[in-house]
C-alpha cells in the first residue's frame, strides 16, 4: 500500500476575535494550521466530525469514527462504530480564491468578481466530483479556508449553492468549514440546501458583482 507523502503546506491567516465587556480582543485559542498538508487535513477532519455531532441537523454521523486512508485517492473514510459495513467517503480540499500565489496568499487580490470566485469553486467541485464516480459507496466533500481572503462572500454563496442544486454530482454532501477556533468555527451546508433556483437574469447580475475579503 502506497503511503502518503508528506509535504509541507503554506496557510494564510483568519484572524479570530472574541467579544467582551472589556472590548474586542484577539482570540488566544485560534486554530493554528499545523505544517505538513496530512496534518493539516486530519486536524481538519477531526475538527469537522467533532462539529457535526454536536450540530442537531448534522447528528446522521453521530456514531460514526475517522479512519485515515493511507492510499493517494481518499483521505478519510467516515465508518459507522455500531454497523462497521457502513462508511462515507470524505475528500478535503482547500479553496483559495482567483489569483497568484507566488508570493503567498498575501500576494491574492483583495477583490474578485463574484462570478469568477463561484466559477473556480464549482470547477473544484466539479473536478473532485469526477474522481469518485465509479465508486459505490456516499462520499462528502468538505471544502475548507486557511486565509481570511479565500472566505467567500454571500454572493458567491449564493451562485454556488444555485449551481450545486442544478448539475449532476457524486457527492451526496458538500460542506465549507472555515477553522477559526480550535474546537469550532462556521460549518457551513453547500449542499444539499434548500436555496430556491435563481432565474438567469439574476445569476448573471450577481456575476458581476466584487466578492469583497471578510477579515
Amino acid at each position: 500500500m502506497k503511503k502518503k507523502k508528506q509535504h509541507n503546506k503554506p496557510s494564510g491567516r483568519i484572524t479570530t476575535k472574541h467579544i467582551t465587556l472589556e472590548g474586542i480582543k484577539l482570540a488566544e485559542d485560534k486554530f493554528v494550521f499545523p505544517k505538513t498538508k496530512s496534518e493539516i487535513e486530519i486536524k481538519i477532519a477531526k475538527l469537522f466530525l467533532k462539529m457535526t455531532k454536536a450540530k442537531k441537523e448534522l447528528d446522521f454521523i453521530r456514531n460514526f469514527e475517522l479512519v485515515e486512508n493511507e492510499e493517494n485517492n481518499i483521505d478519510f473514510m467516515l465508518i459507522d462504530k455500531i454497523d462497521k459495513t457502513r462508511k462515507i467517503y470524505l475528500e478535503l480540499t482547500e479553496l483559495i480564491p482567483p489569483g497568484s500565489m507566488k508570493k503567498g496568499y498575501d500576494s491574492l487580490p483583495n477583490t474578485v468578481f463574484v462570478g469568477e470566485y463561484s466559477e473556480k469553486i464549482l470547477k473544484l467541485i466539479r473536478k473532485k466530483s469526477n474522481k469518485y464516480l465509479g465508486l459505490n459507496s456516499e462520499v462528502y466533500l468538505l471544502i475548507y479556508t486557511s486565509d481570511y481572503k479565500s472566505i467567500p462572500s454571500f454572493y458567491v454563496e449564493t451562485l454556488v449553492k444555485d449551481f450545486l442544486n442544478k448539475i449532476p454530482l457524486k457527492f451526496s454532501r458538500i460542506f465549507l468549514m472555515i477553522p477559526s477556533l480550535n474546537d469550532s468555527g462556521p460549518l457551513i451546508n453547500y449542499f444539499p440546501n434548500d436555496q430556491r433556483f435563481l432565474s438567469f437574469q439574476k445569476v448573471e447580475s450577481l456575476k458581476r458583482l466584487f466578492s469583497l475579503p471578510i477579515k
